[in-house]
């Protein structure tokens, strides 16, 4: 194995007292931070990044900083002024891409320590990429600020700014006129600051012999503008993304194409702001309406609409199209795993080991009536530690309000209804001051509720056998873990942490979260 190397990005002492935004991209091939421990104590090291050659990275970086930055020649060759966050992100882009975007040369005889020779010297002639120093380009349409970050769509209601945003494979957001809490995320002026102060590397590419080609592009796309390769037998000719995935390399030869030259892009926050207000003001736009087998969920990847009919979990651009559906439609605020595999007899053995068969068929009545459909009237009782209740309210609280809440907010709960903007799909129900349990299912009929989950206490009602259920998991934990590993498609999770928390594991979205869910929607 070659010895390490090193590119770091680091604040002198000096610079730090003066409050200047002055920063050393620097190289090493010495361990342990023996190059950094040579710089004056108090220096902040914002950055070091493992590389496979520091010498080519550090070069090409500096090319790059002369043109993005303020190069300050009086400290030094390597000492430039600016923002340190986007220095990071070019840093980091080069290096993740070091074998696949490595700038060419601007000379043939140019040398850099420690680089082999290139394997494109059979062609006929050097080709420079031009970085246009006297010229930037000014991004200042919302056609062309979109190109350099995340955003799908923008919908402005109001010509005060106020509307929704939506960034791919999100849900939308709205949009203020001002901010409450000092937030970027609040405004159309905070959310243009924001993705322009983390925006990645972007340039206007300049085609001098055909103007219909200028686009704006990132730096990716400006590597495979400017090479492809061509195999030494067949002729056939890849791009260089395909290059640098291939495993026989050597049968390629580098085909340097046509000059082209590329702006810096320089970005008119006020003049994004102001044609995005003309560009997507309308009155016209529809609200997505989940229906009632749709649940919306955070995923490991992007965010996901479960469709508990056919138990698929669908991404959320492939339902909502332009509708829009707001973040707060979010089942819940956690995180969940998809099992590539789903076994829910898991469920079934599991649940029998905690109750008895009649109670799991009217357990499985309930849940099935909860989130797939509702076509009929359910009381369901459940006694003492009330572990099935845990399990369907930890998850769907946005789904129920409780018996405290409604008599204690009676009249707004009652509004709510009445106006559609929350209805609830069961209420649980327990001991309520001097209100009967009858009583209370009267005052929720009439509200138009038709499932009910009433808690009791009943030291005499033996629901649960928690003994043989914390047995069966104990006995049975290599096979629930192998279980969860193989659907999850890892090696990583154990659940012998986790397990002494047992009415975590149909909750936890490491453990059976997602076979519950479908076992809960499958058909009765």
């Amino acid at each position: 194995m070659q010895s390490s190397q090193y590119i770091y990005l680091l604040q002198e002492r000096e610079f730090i007292r003066l409050n200047e935004n002055v920063y050393k991209i620097g190289k090493t091939t010495q361990s342990n931070n023996k190059r950094l421990n040579q710089y004056p104590k108090g220096s902040a090291l914002l950055l070091q990044s493992i590389c496979s050659d520091c010498h080519i990275i550090e070069k090409e970086l500096i090319k790059i900083f002369k043109n993005q930055f303020k190069q300050h020649k009086e400290y030094g060759n390597e000492y430039f002024e600016g923002d340190y966050k986007q220095m990071i992100n070019y840093i980091n882009t080069i290096i993740e891409n070091e074998n696949k975007y490595i700038l060419s040369y601007t000379s043939s005889n140019e040398s850099v320590d420690n680089v082999s020779d290139k394997s494109s010297s059979d062609n006929e002639e050097e080709n420079i990429i031009i970085f246009d120093q006297e010229n930037n380009y000014t991004i200042n349409t919302y056609k062309e600020w979109i190109k350099t970050n995340d955003i799908v769509n923008i919908i402005i209601t109001k010509k005060n700014g106020e509307g929704f945003i939506k960034f791919k494979n999100c849900l939308w957001k709205k949009l203020f006129n001002i901010s409450f809490d000092n937030e970027l995320y609040e405004t159309l002026k905070g959310w243009i600051k924001h993705t322009i102060d983390s925006s990645s590397i972007y340039y206007k590419w300049v085609n001098p012999s055909d103007s219909s080609y200028n686009d704006i592009i990132s730096l990716k796309e400006m590597f495979n503008l400017q090479y492809t390769y061509k195999h030494k037998e067949t002729n056939d000719i890849i791009t260089y993304d395909e290059f640098h995935m291939s495993n026989n390399q050597y049968n390629y030869i580098e085909i340097k194409n046509k000059e082209y030259i590329f702006l810096n892009i320089l970005y008119d926050n006020e003049k994004i702001y102001n044609d995005i207000i003309k560009s997507c003001y309308t009155t016209e736009y529809e609200y997505y309406k989940l229906k009632y087998h749709e649940y919306v969920f955070h995923t490991s990847d992007n965010i996901k609409i479960f469709n508990s009919l056919n138990n698929e979990f669908v991404p959320i651009d492939n339902c909502i199209n332009n509708y829009i559906l707001l973040e707060e439609s979010i089942i819940s605020s956690r995180v969940i795993t998809i099992s590539n595999v789903i076994n829910i007899n898991i469920v079934d053995n599991i649940l029998d080991s905690l109750i008895e068969n009649n109670i799991k068929i009217k357990f499985k009545n309930l849940v099935y009536n909860i989130l797939v459909k509702n076509d009929s009237i359910i009381h369901f009782y459940d006694y003492n530690e009330c572990l099935l209740t845990t399990w369907i309210t930890c998850w769907f609280n946005s789904l129920y309000f409780n018996n405290n809440e409604y008599y204690e907010n009676r009249q707004n709960i009652k509004d709510t209804i009445k106006n559609n903007t929350y209805i609830p799909r069961f209420v649980i129900i327990d001991n309520y001051k001097n209100k009967s349990i009858e009583l209370q299912i009267n005052d929720f009929s009439k509200l138009g509720i038709k499932i009910f989950i009433i808690k009791q206490t009943n030291k005499q009602q033996k629901m649960y056998n928690i003994n043989t259920f914390k047995k069966f998991l104990n006995d049975n934990i290599d096979n629930l873990t192998s279980i969860i590993n193989i659907e999850h498609n890892t090696n990583h999770v154990s659940i012998k942490q986790i397990i002494q928390y047992d009415d975590s594991i149909f909750t936890h979205p490491h453990l059976f979260f997602t076979n519950f869910l479908k076992w809960c929607s499958s058909n009765i």
